[in-house]
């Protein structure tokens, strides 16, 4: 009798562990969104802007709190501006390792949308160039900003607004911080 009981009790544990267990295989199974480390490649200084671009519209979609690292040294030249439109409260931050994103003289660098947060270190935004009279799409050729931005360690040169202010840097009733950043030679 003892041991019919103990084998109830061994098969009731069992029971017990193999739904514990399964329960938390399903919840693992979950989708949970992760921070994610995107790494644009650098070939003899010329920086890989299409993988730039993915990484950028990819954080803005992924729901967690992620990170581009550019190459030290390489330059990054956009043909159309990075656009960065996360309203989801997680921040991106751009580890650029000494490294530059340019407009070509042709492009913003980078436009900040309103409820997005955006640090930027290490990193060189020059080259920017905006013509559209009338409004502020004309201003912040180097940057733009509508969210919430810290840039440390940094630089904003060469950028060029011939419609308006804000050569280097448009503030447009966002947030700035500039650490240690020197904002430059921009009309």
């Amino acid at each position: 009798m003892i041991a019919q009981r103990n084998f109830h009790h061994l098969q009731s544990s069992f029971r017990f562990a193999a739904l514990l267990l399964m329960s938390i295989s399903l919840l693992s199974m979950v989708g949970v969104a992760q921070a994610a480390i995107f790494e644009p490649g650098c070939s003899n200084g010329v920086g890989d802007t299409a993988a730039l671009q993915v990484a950028i519209s990819t954080a803005n979609t992924n729901g967690a709190a992620d990170t581009i690292q550019l190459v030290q040294g390489c330059t990054y030249t956009l043909t159309n501006s990075l656009n960065v439109n996360i309203a989801d409260g997680f921040p991106l931050t751009i580890e650029g390792n000494d490294a530059t994103i340019s407009g070509n003289n042709s492009v913003r660098v980078l436009k900040i949308l309103a409820g997005s947060t955006v640090i930027v270190n290490r990193t060189t935004l020059n080259k920017g160039f905006t013509d559209e009279p009338g409004n502020s799409d004309g201003e912040g050729a180097g940057i733009a900003n509508e969210g919430t931005l810290t840039l440390t360690n940094s630089k904003v040169s060469g950028n060029l607004a011939t419609s308006g202010g804000g050569g280097g840097i448009l503030n447009d009733q966002g947030t700035l911080t500039l650490n240690k950043t020197t904002v430059s030679g921009n009309t």
